[in-house]
Formats: C-alpha cells, sequence, structure tokens
C-alpha cells in the first residue's frame, strides 16, 4: 500500500490528510522513486491556507511535494540517463504554469512517478539531505 499527503479541495474548503493513495504507474519515460527527503514549501502552505496564486493550474485532489530528494526504485522502458539505485532529485516546471507536487502528484508518498527528464543524479559524496535542499536554493538563488 502506498500512502501519501493528499490535498483537497472541496466546494473551497481546503484538506490536507495522510491517506491510502493508489501506487504510483510506470510509464515508458518516467521513474519509480522511494522518497528520502521532501521539505515543504511556502507554496505547499500557500494551498493549505487557500493562498495558491490563481494563475497555477491546481489538480485536486493530489499529493503534495515538489523540494526533494530519493532513489530509483523502477525506470520506465525508454529511460537511458538512470539505473535502479540511483540516487536523484528533480525540479518541478511541468509547463504551463502546472507544476510537479504544486499543482500535479508530487512526492510526499512512499513511492512516487515522475518524469524522468525533469531529474538529475546526485554528485557523489552529497547525501540525500544534502541534496534535497538544492531546489530551494536554486530558487532563492534565481531570486
Amino acid at each position: 500500500m502506498n500512502q501519501g499527503v493528499v490535498v483537497r479541495n472541496e466546494a473551497g474548503r481546503i484538506s490536507v490528510a495522510c491517506e491510502a493513495i493508489p501506487m504510483p504507474e510506470l510509464s515508458d519515460d518516467s521513474l519509480i522513486v522511494e522518497p528520502a527527503y521532501v521539505g515543504i514549501c511556502g507554496s505547499d502552505l500557500d494551498q493549505v491556507f487557500a493562498k495558491t496564486d490563481p494563475s497555477f493550474k491546481v489538480e485536486y485532489p493530489h499529493t503534495l511535494g515538489h523540494e526533494w530528494s530519493g532513489t530509483v526504485k523502477q525506470i520506465g522502458e525508454k529511460v537511458t540517463t538512470f539505473n535502479v539505485g540511483d540516487e536523484i532529485i528533480g525540479h518541478g516546471d511541468l509547463g504551463g504554469q502546472r507544476w510537479f507536487g504544486v499543482s500535479t502528484d508530487g512526492a510526499m508518498a512512499n513511492k512516487f512517478s515522475v518524469p524522468a527528464q525533469m531529474c538529475f543524479a546526485i554528485p557523489k559524496g552529497m547525501t540525500l539531505k544534502q541534496a534535497a535542499l538544492i531546489e530551494p536554493l536554486a530558487c532563492a538563488l534565481q531570486g
């Protein structure tokens, strides 16, 4: 069974709960990942308090989590850049103001699916804990 932190919007009322969710599906160009660390971002709190930027195309319900590090557990048939056991991070931009873990299912689950093209290998010598902070650091540096 897979557990995830799910945000729902039912008639304008936002709720967040840890609940059973389906196991992620592996597509030809995706990875199944077991997260090691998942951060809580200001955008996650915006969702909880119904203050999400209206330009985001949020698909409710969905699993939170876009600041993460983890280990590859399965690879899609067309994936050539990663192997099972690789330690990775990912960015969240799906295009068109859609964001992994903000407007679609993300990483706050026992296992999740992510497009391989959104992922990066963690450099040797970097811990999974350190790697989980790369996305928030990148946001601060870009700002």
